[in-house]
């Protein structure tokens, strides 16, 4: 076991393996004949609601409700730049914002500044429509 899954699971990012569970707990109680089953109860709880590693459908609508004030923005944005055939790479070096930057705007977990609406709305040839549509996500 890597010294990456073990900080990978501590900052739940991944859902550990028990294995993993077993090495931080003998690792770090002070009690492991007491703590180590109720770690392997609450990851196997955790892995019951992550049933089998997929989201449910209930759980990607939570989700989709989560997004922010740009996410009218961000779904423009990204039909017109597909419909454009660009990928988000070129896009992202054609506007200098970095990738993943762009793909949270995209899916609405941030909201757009001018300057990006501005750069993205020239680039798209969009006419205004994302300008338009940022300034009245931020209001």
């Amino acid at each position: 076991m890597s010294r990456a899954a073990i900080f990978a699971a501590m900052r739940g990012k991944v859902l550990p393996s028990r294995q993993t569970i077993a090495a931080i707990v003998r690792a770090w109680s002070p009690d492991v004949e007491r703590d180590l089953p109720y770690w392997m109860a609450r990851r196997d709880d955790c892995e019951a609601e992550v049933v089998g590693g997929r989201r449910t459908v209930q759980d990607r609508q939570a989700w989709d409700n989560l997004a922010g004030p740009g996410a009218e923005f961000g779904a423009e944005l990204r039909r017109r730049r597909v419909e454009a055939g660009v990928s988000l790479g070129r896009m992202a070096n054609v506007v200098h914002y970095s990738k993943g930057y762009l793909s949270k705007v995209e899916n609405g977990r941030l909201p757009p500044t001018a300057t990006l609406a501005r750069l993205t709305d020239g680039f798209l040839n969009a006419g205004g429509a994302l300008v338009a549509l940022a300034i009245r996500g931020n209001e």
